[in-house]
């Protein structure tokens, strides 16, 4: 099982040193692997991103990065969920082993570690428009290189 040092999970990465990491570019990722996911991604609303963060695993892999984002968005009986949140890890600049929904009532190992990390930061993450959402999602590729 692989565990994480609960000190690196809080520390924040200045995305001026690494560009991979800005918000903007991490959104696109996340938006594709959403749009690949989700029973509706054109109802994505109410996204929050946060920055990325560093995390050091125990098991001596390379450094990865935690991305914590919440939206709100239709399930397949076409009912809005309300606001839920969730993590991406990524890797290189991608994502790596897919997109995590967050489960608060996990309170022990490593997803207590994240759940707990994600529960204090999603609060205060800046909101994404819904209007650049769609866009992005309605424009396919070429708008998703232009952001890059």
């Amino acid at each position: 099982m692989i565990l994480l040092v609960a000190a690196a999970a809080a520390a924040q990465v200045a995305p001026a040193s690494l560009p991979e990491l800005e918000p903007k570019t991490l959104l696109v990722p996340i938006l594709a692997e959403l749009k690949r996911t989700l029973a509706d991604p054109y109802s994505l609303r109410d996204f929050t991103l946060c920055p990325a963060e560093r995390i050091k695993l125990k098991d001596g892999k390379p450094v990865r990065f935690v991305v914590s984002f919440a939206f709100n968005a239709k399930n397949s009986f076409g009912g809005y969920m309300g606001v839920k949140t969730y993590a991406a890890i990524f890797r290189n600049g991608r994502i790596s082993g897919g997109i995590t929904a967050t489960h608060f009532d996990k309170t022990d190992g490593i997803s207590g570690l994240v759940n707990d990390a994600i529960a204090r930061k999603v609060t205060n993450c800046p909101p994404v428009a819904d209007a650049l959402i769609q866009q992005l999602l309605s424009s396919g590729a070429s708008i998703m290189q232009e952001i890059r």
